[in-house]
């Protein structure tokens, strides 16, 4: 029965500043869902890890083995914010060949081999736009200066002047609306954004204009399904945090759901 052993097995699980984790958690997925897969600790695949796996006291992962197959992967810290979350990660078998016949490459390898330079080459293995920006850099100040932004744990801020539906891109950043007539921030379904389990967003209004809140059809805002609030009053800012798919929370300065 063949196996994969994953890479970070034996690994030090280490937070953007260097620090061990402990108790850092990782979760395997079908690739492209949340779609939970079983692991092993074995290699003969009899004795199933808990989902998910936890780093030990010292930050260390165990050994996982995983059927031949494609994976996502998550690693969350104590608390549940997001460390790594990579897609698409094939774990491969032991490649057979009988009676001298070539082998067949998967679509997934026929894709790396067509791809046509090697940013391309490493979206398709599922490395992050992060990732290949500090791969791109051309050199170590470089590549340190793209690591300190996120070590801040500091989210762009984005100043809007028009009412807009909230995309992927804002999460985990600041939106300002500064304008002077009403306008209305709507959180999209699931179905339109892929939001992830831990997506938050944090909206400001500082103009003059009221600041409106509202759930798209199908999402549910404060338990209130389509619902709708505004913020108290200028320069007063909530907090959107994604639950579950299509139910949201905001807390701060904002009036009733309703």
């Amino acid at each position: 029965m063949a196996s994969a052993l994953w890479p970070r097995s034996g690994d030090r699980q280490l937070s953007n500043s260097g620090r061990v984790m402990p108790g850092a958690r990782l979760y395997f997925f079908d690739a492209g869902t949340t779609t939970p897969q079983t692991t092993f600790s074995d290699a003969a695949r009899t004795a199933a890890h808990a989902h998910p796996i936890e780093a030990d006291g010292y930050g260390k992962w165990p050994a996982v083995y995983l059927a031949p197959g494609a994976y996502r992967y998550r690693i969350v810290d104590i608390e549940g914010s997001a460390i790594d979350d990579f897609d698409g990660i094939v774990a491969a078998g032991e490649p057979v060949v009988e009676g001298g016949d070539p082998l067949t490459a998967s679509a997934f390898v026929q894709t790396l081999l067509d791809d046509a330079d090697a940013g391309a080459f490493l979206t398709t293995l599922g490395v992050s736009a992060f990732v290949q920006t500090i791969l791109n850099d051309t050199d170590a100040a470089a590549a340190r200066g793209t690591l300190d932004g996120p070590q801040l744990g500091i989210g762009p801020i984005v100043s809007d002047t028009a009412s807009r539906n909230l995309a992927l891109s804002d999460r985990g950043g600041t939106l300002e609306m500064t304008h002077g007539s009403s306008r209305t921030y709507t959180i999209p379904a699931q179905a339109s954004v892929a939001w992830l389990d831990d997506s938050w967003i944090n909206v400001v209004r500082m103009g003059t204009g009221a600041l409106n809140i509202t759930a798209a059809t199908g999402v549910t805002l404060n338990g209130v399904s389509a619902g709708t609030c505004s913020l108290d009053g200028q320069y007063k800012g909530a907090t959107l945090r994604r639950r579950t798919e299509n139910d949201w929370g905001i807390v701060g300065a904002h009036s009733t759901v309703t």
